[in-house]
């Protein structure tokens, strides 16, 4: 019989952040975790955000997979290849990952085929707080171990493992017994996320794909200022009204250009295309830009790419992994548009056709590289 509390708020809880529950990802809740709430939650509001705490008991023998599961992972798969996990995975023909079952594996439908140039970004998203969705697990520490601790006998390395005595297992003296699964006490952080979070079916179902994810977007207007006086050389400014009406201006100073800074924060990249950086800087975009849902995008030749930065780090399944932070400099009157004398923009090339600043395509800068082994370098 489910549990009644007399008194309790009946009032549906609110949530204005249009973000709902993922089944796919409750569905990949690997088999065991069972995920049994212990006391000590707490929350935590602040004016623009907030955080839940939440302490979970779990097997102990599920812990690896539980901070998979919670904290999420981003990993490069071969187009010809999934990443599945084993035992129970599936064939698929399509990359992806899943953290049901055990042990994350490569495989492929096809053993023959070679893997295709190039990789495949593939997510397993965090973990969403139980009452407010739009929180994602973002911490995950264990707690304590619950039963009495043994060395993990599956464990290449001697590492503690904690059991219960539950089949009898000290009766059989030093060295021997069998015993079952001990418990882990975890503690799981759950907080807001200033990127959209997205699984790999979501991903593909969005008209910009990759760029709908994980990217955190920063726009700083500002003015760039463009002298004048070469200009107007041959159209002067002058006065046109007061005692000097007529006469030309002798300073003329500068044009003022509306221009947006613009960098996106792309988290959690295995393997970032840094050749297409390398190749790309200093390029204007050949298409629009996206940016994001809130604001219409940069059209064509207005984004000029600026240098990279990446940082590295390791996912929650020890992949290496980078903090991309991608740069341009917008200029909305055009990067190939040149003042005249009357004081508009118009295109402008050199005699033998060839532009200025050469096109490129931008979007191939949110297409990870070939996968890496990082431990050959």
């Amino acid at each position: 019989m489910p549990v009644q509390i007399i008194g309790g708020s009946t009032v549906a809880r609110a949530n204005l952040s249009n973000i709902t529950y993922s089944a796919a990802k409750l569905q990949a809740m690997p088999a065991g975790i069972l995920l049994l709430e212990a006391d000590g939650y707490r929350e935590r509001w602040l004016g623009e955000g907030g955080e839940t705490v939440r302490y979970y008991q779990i097997p102990w023998g599920t812990l690896d997979a539980a901070r998979i599961w919670f904290l999420g992972v981003s990993a490069n798969v071969p187009p010809k290849y999934s990443l599945k996990t084993q035992p129970g995975y599936s064939t698929s023909t399509q990359p992806g990952l899943t953290s049901q079952g055990g042990p994350l594996i490569a495989i492929t439908s096809d053993p023959g085929a070679p893997p295709e140039a190039g990789g495949c970004l593939s997510r397993i998203p965090p973990a969403q707080d139980p009452v407010y969705p739009w929180l994602y697990c973002t911490n995950f520490e264990l707690e304590r171990g619950q039963g009495a601790f043994v060395t993990d006998p599956s464990n290449p390395v001697p590492a503690i493992a904690y059991v219960s005595n539950d089949r009898g297992g000290w009766a059989a003296g030093p060295g021997g017994g069998s015993f079952s699964d001990g418990m882990a006490l975890i503690k799981a952080t759950f907080r807001e996320l200033p990127y959209e979070i997205r699984d790999d079916a979501s991903r593909d179902m969005h008209p910009v794909g990759e760029q709908s994810r994980w990217i955190e977007r920063n726009f700083e207007p500002a003015v760039e200022a463009l002298p004048l006086a070469r200009l107007l050389a041959a159209n002067p400014l002058i006065f046109i009204s007061g005692p000097y009406s007529g006469n030309t201006i002798v300073e003329p100073g500068a044009m003022l250009l509306r221009t947006i800074q613009v960098r996106y924060v792309w988290h959690q990249v295995p393997d970032p295309p840094v050749t297409i950086f390398d190749t790309t800087i200093g390029t204007i975009n050949q298409a629009l830009l996206y940016a994001g849902p809130n604001r219409p995008g940069f059209p064509a030749g207005t984004a000029l790419f600026l240098q990279p930065q990446t940082r590295r780090g390791r996912s929650a399944a020890g992949s290496v992994t980078f903090t991309v932070n991608l740069r341009w400099l917008v200029r909305l009157t055009g990067w190939n548009n040149f003042p005249a004398a009357n004081g508009n923009f118009y295109p402008a090339a050199f005699k033998d056709g060839s532009i200025l600043y050469k096109t490129a395509d931008h979007d191939a800068l949110f297409q990870v590289a070939a996968p890496v082994n990082w431990q050959d370098g």
